[in-house]
């Protein structure tokens, strides 16, 4: 009987310390909810249109002072709330900085502090390398508000064991490019998250993308063992970019990554949307080359319409037009802008980038195909202007 009643002390100390536990994590989340809207509110400015509220470096990463950075290179991303989870993977892959601009709402803006607030706590490597910016419509919630979210907040299991789950699950009411009707302003999200980066080079990706293994490290590398002349300054390098089917295995080399293209596995990248928008990669000479070690440029390309390449970059390069929001011509408005301004295109040889999932014609929000055909007449517009901004180039879009 004795033994039984210990059982059931310790049974009972053990829900006690698990509630207490839970509780004090909930009070620290709240405590951090309160500071960081304090600190939204005096810190966070308005964008050049004035209709987004832009608070750089909300959370910075732990490393970001103590890095020599100058001759590294940042991945820069950006996305709603909903897909923060991918950072967990993304982490892993890339063993150096990530700059992210979270895009918010108002409805969502406690979400979202809860999401980083726990993610940050619970991976290290995203406290250590990643850096937080938040971008929310102009029109918002009093500090006030925060107060009556608690609740919320605690109806989403936030813990470590369930966090990356719960923030999947926000897909329910939260979408990219379908955010209650709030334009998503994917370039102006890409310009913050560049500014907040301090290296030398920067690569700018899909948050749902993951580089190869050992990516960072085997560019830093390349640029150690190449001559970067003033003339080659102008450069950027091309990643080649694949899609990978769901609940496939997922390739960490080049040798595997070819295995499972010759068997129909990886794809290149848009191929059933826009083959067009990724040819120029020149996929068939790139699976071709010789095998070797190491990282190096495999050949160069002219830029050519509709090419969009994934690519690593000076920081100092072009920023995005902010005037392209929604679906449609926001990456290539850029690149046609490098290829206007004398950017050369070389395609690396052992370097490659994943999209989690097969990209597809039904996989896309219903306005898709109306903000496309709006942004296209925008990026007509856009390519006039060029002609003024580099009136001695003699390249066109």
């Amino acid at each position: 009987m004795s033994m039984v009643i210990h059982l059931i002390m310790l049974s009972w100390l053990d829900e006690r310390t698990t509630k207490r536990q839970a509780q004090n994590w909930s009070d620290k989340l709240h405590q951090s909810l309160l500071a960081k809207e304090e600190k939204r509110q005096s810190e966070a400015k308005l964008d050049s249109s004035g209709q987004y509220k832009v608070h750089k470096n909300y959370a910075i990463s732990h490393q970001q002072d103590s890095l020599n950075t100058e001759n590294d290179v940042t991945i820069v991303t950006q996305c709603s709330v909903n897909h923060l989870h991918h950072l967990a993977q993304l982490t892993e892959e890339w063993d150096g900085l990530i700059s992210v601009s979270v895009f918010t709402t108002k409805l969502q803006v406690h979400i979202a502090d809860a999401a980083i607030f726990t993610l940050r706590e619970c991976f290290e490597k995203i406290r250590t390398n990643v850096a937080f910016h938040i971008v929310y419509p102009f029109t918002f919630q009093d500090i006030n508000e925060i107060q009556n979210k608690r609740h919320d907040i605690e109806l989403l299991d936030l813990s470590c064991e369930n966090v990356l789950h719960t923030i999947t699950n926000l897909n329910l009411f939260m979408q990219n490019y379908d955010l209650s009707g709030i334009p998503y302003p994917n370039n102006l999200l890409r310009n913050v998250a560049r500014t907040g980066v301090q290296s030398t080079y920067i690569f700018v990706i899909d948050i749902d993308m993951l580089p190869n293994k050992h990516l960072r490290t085997d560019f830093l590398s390349f640029l150690q063992n190449s001559v970067i002349s003033e003339e080659l300054s102008d450069v950027v390098y091309v990643v080649p970019a694949f899609e990978l089917p769901d609940n496939s295995p997922r390739p960490t080399t080049k040798q595997e990554l070819l295995k499972q293209y010759d068997n129909n596995g990886v794809r290149p990248f848009y191929i059933e949307l826009c083959k067009k928008c990724q040819f120029p990669t020149d996929y068939e000479s790139w699976r071709n080359l010789e095998s070797k070690h190491g990282l190096g440029v495999a050949y160069s390309r002219e830029w050519v319409d509709p090419w969009e390449p994934f690519y690593i970059s000076r920081s100092d390069v072009p920023f995005y037009d902010e005037q392209f929001k929604q679906y449609g011509f926001n990456r290539i408005s850029q690149v046609c802008e490098l290829h206007v301004a004398g950017f050369k295109f070389s395609v690396l040889d052992n370097a490659f980038i994943l999209h989690l999932g097969y990209k597809t014609k039904t996989g896309f929000h219903s306005s898709k195909d109306e903000e496309n055909l709006k942004n296209k007449f925008l990026f007509r517009r856009f390519k006039e202007a060029l002609l003024t901004k580099y009136p001695e180039s003699s390249r066109r879009c």
